[in-house]
């Protein structure tokens, strides 16, 4: 519902949601990798039900199963072909964020440097923001960074990054949208 309600407000220009363009590239391969997964694990599912199937008196059974199984390898494309759908309708809703030469050598030399958020591609995304910003410092753009992984982005250092570009941080889509609204309210009454 917040999502939703963000991707709303964007589509009507009330705010522009700027995303890295290797977010979406992270968002695309992790769904791909976790359905082959579980493609994979039905298939070898179905082998071993048609090597149960061998034994005469449970053929009817195991096809039965076969089928079920099956079926949900085809409900399982049809959820990465929707969640496909979902990761385009955000990227044409938002601006991009493009990931360039400068982002990658500052993301590395923070992965050598082993300063937070330390994971390679969190590096990225994170000084993708941070490259965003600097390229918007003078427009005094209200900038909210939301990220759901805590455990990787909950460090001092970057709230205190972040916090010198005015950035404000959220793990919470729900506290970043009642920011969101107490923004728009300002604005109305302006």
């Amino acid at each position: 519902m917040n999502s939703q309600y963000l991707l709303d407000l964007a589509q009507q220009d009330l705010i522009v949601m700027s995303i890295p363009r290797f977010a979406f590239s992270e968002a695309k391969g992790q769904s791909e990798v976790i359905t082959q997964r579980r493609t994979e694990n039905l298939q070898l599912t179905i082998s071993n039900l048609r090597e149960l199937r061998r034994s005469r008196h449970r053929e009817e059974e195991m096809n039965e199963l076969i089928d079920r199984v099956t079926n949900l390898i085809d409900q399982l494309q049809r959820e990465i072909d929707e969640r496909k759908r979902a990761i385009e309708r955000i990227e044409s809703s938002c601006h991009v964020i493009q990931y360039n030469i400068d982002i990658q050598v500052q993301a590395r030399l923070r992965v050598l440097e082993r300063q937070p958020p330390f994971a390679e591609n969190d590096c990225v995304i994170y000084e993708s923001i941070l490259w965003f910003a600097e390229q918007n410092r003078e427009l005094d753009l209200r900038m909210l960074f939301l990220t759901r992984n805590r455990r990787d982005f909950d460090y001092p250092s970057i709230h205190q990054e972040l916090g010198e570009f005015g950035i404000e941080l959220f793990f919470e889509p729900g506290e970043c949208v009642r920011r969101i609204r107490e923004f728009l309210e300002l604005l109305q009454d302006i």
